[in-house]
C-alpha cells in the first residue's frame, strides 16, 4: 500500500521534537509494509516578518529532504504569524501543494492519502482526494476541534465544512472525538490512542540517567516535558511547587515564549529550577529516567505522547484531568489526577508521589507499564490505523463499483 502523509507538524529537521508523534506513527506504518511519502508543507514568510524570530525558524528548511529514510517534500505555503487568517489556511495549503501531491500520487502510485489535523491539513487534503479520486483519511489530535474552531466564527466555519465531508476521521482520544461530533463530523471518529517506542522507552537506572544528564543524585527531581505556552500550564507547577517548600528541583524540557517569564517566576519563588530548552526526542527517555516525578499540568490536551512515554520507563506521574488524559491515567491506579488549574490539589499530588512508600508507587507503575505496553504503544497504533486504511480503500472501490454500471448506462 503506497500513502501519501500530509502534515504541516512533520519534524523536517532531523532530531526536531516538533510533530515527533506523526514521524513516529509513520516508522511504525513502514514495518507493516506500508509505503509513505511524506508531503510537510513549511511557511514561505512574507519579507515584512522575514526578521522576526518567528521568520527565521523557516528561513532554511530544504524544499527536499529525507528525514529516517522517509522521502519528504516541503513545498511552501503563504503564512502569516499568530492566528492571522488561520481560516483560510486549508485553501493556502491546497493551492500550495496542489502540483506536488498531483506529481506524487501519479509517479508513486499513492492508494490514499492521510492528513493530520483537519485545518490545514485536513482541508486541503479533502479538495486534493476530490481532484484525484483517491480516499482519504484524517488524524485530529485536540486543538484542531477543541481549541481553534473558538477563535473565531470563520475558522469554526470552515471547520465545520471539512468535518461534515471526510468519510474516514481518526481521533486520538474519545474527547476529541467528542469534540468532532458536537462540530457536526460525517461520521464518528476511529479512537486510536497516540503512542510510544517500546524499544526507546524502557526503565533505566536513576542514578545513571541523571549521571550522563549532570543532575544531582541527592535530591528529588520533578519533570515538566513540553512547550513553554500557557496552555500547558508551566507557570501552575512552578507555584505548586513554591507551596510544598521542598527542596526539589524542577526541571523544564522543553522551549516556547513564556520561557523568560517563568524563570523570572521560578526565581523570585525561590524554585530551584532547570530550564533546559528544547531537546532532541531520542534523549527524552534519559530525562523520564531520571525524574521521580513527571508533571503535566495543561490546561488542555488531546493525548500527550509523553505521557505513554513515562509509563514504559515508570516514572510517576501527575498530571490534569484534561482532553484525554484521564482516559490512560486514571487516579490512583495508573498515576495521579488533579483538577485543572489547582495549584493546591497539584502542590498535594506532587507531595504525595514524592514521599510514597516504594511499594505504592510500584503498584501504580505496575499498572501503568501494563498499560502502555498492552494498548499505548506506536507499533499497536500502526495495526488499528491500518485497519483503517483497508476499511477506506474497500469503501472507496464500493463507491465506484455503483458508479460504474450508472455511468455506462
Amino acid at each position: 500500500m503506497n500513502v501519501l502523509i500530509l502534515s504541516h507538524m512533520f519534524p523536517t529537521t532531523p532530531g526536531s521534537a516538533k510533530g515527533i508523534f506523526v514521524l513516529e506513527q509513520t516508522r511504525a506504518l513502514r514495518k507493516l509494509g506500508v509505503n509513505c511519502t511524506l508531503v510537510a508543507p513549511v511557511p514561505w514568510v512574507p519579507r515584512l516578518f522575514r526578521g522576526s524570530s518567528w521568520g527565521r525558524n523557516y528561513q532554511n528548511i530544504p524544499r527536499r529532504t529525507n528525514v529516517d529514510g522517509l522521502y519528504v517534500e516541503c513545498p511552501p505555503v503563504l503564512s502569516f504569524p499568530g492566528a492571522a487568517l488561520f481560516s483560510l489556511s486549508g485553501l493556502t495549503h491546497y493551492l500550495s501543494c496542489r502540483a506536488t501531491v498531483r506529481r506524487i500520487v501519479r509517479s508513486r502510485r499513492i492508494d490514499l492519502i492521510h492528513a493530520h489535523t483537519i485545518l490545514p491539513d485536513g482541508f486541503a487534503a479533502l479538495l486534493l482526494a476530490r481532484q484525484l479520486h483517491i480516499p482519504l483519511v484524517c488524524t485530529l489530535h485536540g486543538s484542531d476541534v477543541k481549541l481553534y474552531p473558538r477563535r473565531s466564527r470563520a475558522i469554526a466555519a470552515t471547520t465545520r465544512w471539512a468535518l461534515q465531508r471526510i468519510e474516514h476521521l481518526v481521533a486520538v482520544s474519545d474527547d476529541v472525538a467528542k469534540a468532532a461530533l458536537f462540530l457536526g463530523a460525517r461520521c464518528k471518529p476511529l479512537v486510536v490512542h497516540n503512542g510510544a517506542d517500546r524499544d526507546s522507552f524502557q526503565p533505566r537506572a536513576k542514578v545513571a540517567s541523571r549521571t550522563a544528564l549532570g543532575l544531582p543524585l541527592e535530591k528529588k527531581v520533578v519533570l515538566f516535558v513540553g512547550n513553554l505556552i500557557p496552555l500547558k500550564g508551566a507557570d501552575l507547577l512552578i507555584r505548586a511547587m513554591a507551596q510544598m517548600k521542598s527542596e526539589a528541583v524542577l526541571v523544564l524540557v522543553g522551549d516556547g515564549p513564556l520561557r523568560s517569564d517563568l524563570a523570572t517566576l521560578a526565581n523570585q519563588l525561590g524554585i530551584e529550577s532547570l530550564f533546559v530548552g528544547a531537546r532532541q526526542h531520542s534523549e527524552i527517555p534519559l530525562w523520564l529516567t531520571a525524574a521521580d516525578c513527571l508533571v503535566l499540568p495543561s490546561l488542555s490536551e488531546g493525548l500527550p505522547a509523553v505521557l505513554p512515554e513515562a509509563m514504559l520507563c515508570r516514572t510517576p506521574i501527575v498530571a490534569s484531568a484534561v482532553g484525554g488524559t484521564p482516559e490512560i491515567i486514571r487516579n490512583g491506579e495508573t498515576g495521579q489526577l488533579v483538577p485543572p488549574s489547582n495549584i493546591d490539589e497539584l502542590s498535594l499530588a506532587i507531595a504525595s508521589v514524592l514521599s510514597a512508600e516504594p511499594a505504592r508507587n510500584a503498584f501504580v507503575l505496575d499498572r501503568a507499564q501494563k498499560l502502555a505496553q498492552e494498548s499505548l504503544t506506536w507499533e499497536i497504533n500502526a495495526h488499528r490505523t491500518l485497519e483503517l486504511y483497508e476499511a477506506a480503500l474497500a469503501h472507496y472501490a464500493f463507491q465506484v463499483s455503483e458508479v460504474m454500471p450508472a455511468l455506462n448506462l
